[in-house]
């Protein structure tokens, strides 16, 4: 086996380490979670209308699912911190069975950055 896999894994997580690394916009401090730094958006009221879908999906799915958890969290941090996010599960060997709640973990830890619980309601934007 090449080295050329592997380098080129690094060389995708060095740039979505920097893509992290430039989202910071002066907003919400980081969130550290498993060893790596997640950017917020500064309150819910700037995330993107495809949230308002995530948390739709996320309120009608059944089981375990992933698909709602992932995309929530798509909508709440962007696919290039998704990718170190997802690299990071990798590397941990997080199983399809403990993704689940390897999700629910980030993601409570995310929303408690903003004073919420999973399953709570946001406020709207206008308050």
């Amino acid at each position: 086996m090449t080295d050329a896999p592997k380098k080129a894994a690094a060389k995708k997580k060095t740039a979505a380490k920097a893509a992290v690394a430039e989202k910071s916009d002066g907003g919400k401090p980081p969130v550290e979670w498993r060893g790596i730094t997640l950017t917020l958006p500064d309150g819910l009221a700037n995330l993107p209308a495809e949230f308002a879908w995530a948390v739709a999906d996320l309120e009608t799915a059944t089981g375990q699912s992933v698909t709602p958890l992932l995309n929530l969290l798509r909508a709440l941090i962007g696919p290039e911190q998704e990718g170190v996010v997802r690299g990071k599960l990798i590397e941990d060997g997080v199983t399809f069975a403990e993704l689940p709640d390897a999700l629910t973990d980030l993601l409570t830890v995310i929303f408690g950055e903003y004073g919420l619980t999973l399953g709570e309601q946001p406020a709207s934007p206008q308050s």
